[in-house]
């Protein structure tokens, strides 16, 4: 899981460093969402015998936010790589 979510990274700063319009950031933001949400799916049974389902429902707004940030920071890398060596 953690390589496939390298590699939506690299290749969102790939969208920011070849020019792609902005709003496609959002397909690797909603990569890394879909990765996140696999990860707490996973841990839903074990949160559930302790009776402590709510905390899964705040950390996926959590891992969401973090993901739509990740997804940005990556863009905006790729962009300003482009800028500064001149691609």
């Amino acid at each position: 899981m953690p390589a496939l979510a390298y590699a939506l990274i690299v290749t969102t700063a790939a969208l920011g460093y070849f020019g792609a319009p902005w709003w496609l950031l959002l397909l690797g933001a909603g990569g890394l969402a879909c990765l996140a949400q696999l990860e707490l799916r996973a841990l839903g049974s074990r949160f559930s015998g302790v009776g402590a389902t709510y905390m899964l429902e705040t950390a996926t707004h959590a891992r969401l936010g973090h993901s739509l940030l990740a997804a940005i920071a990556a863009y905006g890398w790729g962009v300003l790589v482009r800028y500064v060596f001149g691609a």
